[in-house]
């Protein structure tokens, strides 16, 4: 399930207008804690912004006349209950599992096989088009600059077997990509397909068998990228103007056959396993080879190949050699990087850890309501108290400022925020001071208070300019008061540092950032209504 909750996922949000990056997209749904879920996948969309809805719908008539064009739900099929991304026409419903396998149903049968569970997007409505994903347009320029290579070939006269081994060569380089992404397991979902079609296929056990890597370190494919690329350089760059390089890389085609016979004896007789992708390589190899049999024009004379054709060769070889080697390090760091980074983001948003963490820290008694300003939901049943002690000009104090923004927009009706600024007792005359008193009276005046905050809250803000613009004319001792008492507030409690976050009491831990809180709402919010219950 957890490769096609990807692959439908990431349609829904196409069929809805949204254009995300695959490599944050998958990050972010399998680094949840509850991957593969249907909350897993709500977390998912509320992270990224998207107004989302799950419940569980009535299976009436009615209902169903009422979804959306697109939407995910549960399932029944042949194999069992699953989700599915499930899109509505007139005629009834298709229902999408993976990238193969769809199935079609019309109304009264999605009826009976229609759980009730569903989960809906709003669609973007934005009228700028969807950008290419990044991965699109890597696999579009590298079109474009091998068809650029070969009509370069043809345009400066490369003979026909050189044209031909060269083509053949990109072909393998394309082919030995997937097998290393196979091998790192990052593999597309229709080659992992391709991998495991039955009993007899798996490329798994072909590729991390002790046959696949030769003295303990060269791994096979490592060995066909440096003799794709090797070949395919050799023949642009060398064989077009040198007839004895052109000799040696027929030469070097016709001797890669013993490494394929290796192969197929390793493959057949030994593991009993195949593996589509190798067979691959392996056909392509014969291919070179007949294609030097029927169109080339072999010779082996020191006429022709001559020593510095051989000290090329063997000095591309070993160039192409030190840096694939160094190529293949870094994406097999960056590859467990990633799976790193993917357990240590389930590890962050796991609840429970969370929770433990924040019953451990300092608890704190909350200011008067009187005291900073109020934002959210004071008068909602439910909701998490968060204080947030800040500074203008605290450069730190950006990060939680842009929280606030972001719970506000996320949350509106579950967060009661109120905003408390630390200042010197009885300091008047500092910008500081003077920027927060301003903050204060334009929030108790109704005044743009957002704008206000955003304006101050920025890198490089200009002070003067910004005091200028918003420091009131009259008289805000108030305002100075108010600090006062936040200040002596803030003694009593033990507050010395900027910024400092409380949630519900509690000392927001140092262990996590403070854009982590936006992972807990939800769950925070569900635990309190349950302990009021």
């Amino acid at each position: 399930m957890q490769n096609n909750l990807f692959y439908i996922v990431q349609q829904f949000l196409i069929s809805n207008n949204y254009t995300i990056n695959e490599e944050e997209l998958n990050f972010q749904l399998e680094g949840h804690p509850n991957y593969p879920s249907l909350y897993a996948v709500t977390e998912l969309f509320t992270h990224f912004s998207i107004e989302n809805l799950a419940l569980e719908i009535p299976t009436t008539k009615e209902s169903m006349n009422e979804l959306p064009n697109s939407f995910l739900t549960v399932i029944s099929n042949e194999k069992g209950e699953g989700l599915a991304m499930v899109t509505k026409s007139k005629d009834g419903f298709t229902a999408i599992y993976n990238h193969k396998r769809s199935e079609r149903f019309t109304n009264d049968q999605f009826l009976v096989n229609w759980s009730g569970i569903t989960l809906m997007i709003e669609p973007n409505e934005s009228k700028e088009k969807n950008k290419i994903q990044p991965s699109k347009i890597n696999r579009i320029v590298l079109a474009l600059i091998a068809i650029f290579l070969t009509g370069s070939s043809i345009l400066i006269g490369a003979s026909t077997i050189s044209l031909y081994l060269f083509i053949t060569s990109l072909i393998g380089l394309i082919i030995n990509h997937y097998i290393i992404k196979q091998e790192l397991g990052i593999a597309s979902e229709a080659i992992k397909k391709l991998c495991t079609n039955n009993e007899k296929t798996n490329c798994n056990a072909v590729l991390n068998s002790k046959g696949a890597t030769l003295f303990g370190k060269i791994k096979l494919s490592d060995l066909g990228m440096i003799y794709f690329f090797s070949l395919s350089i050799l023949i642009y760059n060398f064989s077009i103007f040198s007839q004895g390089t052109a000799q040696l890389s027929q030469w070097i085609v016709l001797f890669s056959i013993f490494g394929t016979l290796y192969s197929l004896f390793y493959q057949g007789i030994t593991l009993k396993k195949w593996c589509p992708l190798c067979l691959g390589i392996i056909g392509l190899l014969w291919a070179q080879a007949i294609g030097v049999i029927v169109l080339g024009n072999l010779e082996f004379s020191i006429k022709v190949i001559k020593v510095q054709d051989i000290l090329i060769t063997l000095s591309l070889g070993a160039l192409i050699t030190i840096i694939w080697t160094q190529i293949s390090s870094l994406l097999k760091k960056s590859t467990e990087l990633k799976k790193v980074q993917i357990e240590f983001s389930k590890f962050r948003k796991n609840f429970n850890l969370f929770k433990a963490a924040l019953s451990q820290m300092q608890q704190i008694n909350l200011p008067l309501n009187t005291l900073g300003m109020q934002f959210g939901n004071s008068n909602a049943p439910h909701s998490i108290d968060i204080t947030i002690v800040s500074n203008p000009l605290c450069s730190y104090c950006k990060d939680t400022h842009k929280l606030k923004n972001d719970l506000l927009k996320r949350f509106p009706e579950h967060v009661n925020i109120n905003y408390v600024f630390l200042n010197r007792i009885d300091d008047t005359k500092s910008e500081t001071a003077r920027i927060a008193a301003s903050l204060l009276t334009i929030y108790q005046n109704d005044n743009n208070i957002d704008q206000a905050m955003d304006e101050i809250y920025v890198e490089d803000a200009n002070i003067e300019q910004w005091l200028d613009k918003w420091e009131p004319a009259t008289q805000y001792q108030a305002s100075f008061d108010n600090l006062k008492s936040s200040a002596e507030w803030a003694i009593n409690q033990d507050i010395k540092f900027t910024p400092t976050l409380i949630i519900d009491g509690y000392a927001f831990p140092n262990e996590y950032e403070y854009s982590d809180l936006l992972y807990f709402i939800e769950d925070l919010l569900e635990e309190k209504i349950n302990i009021e219950v």
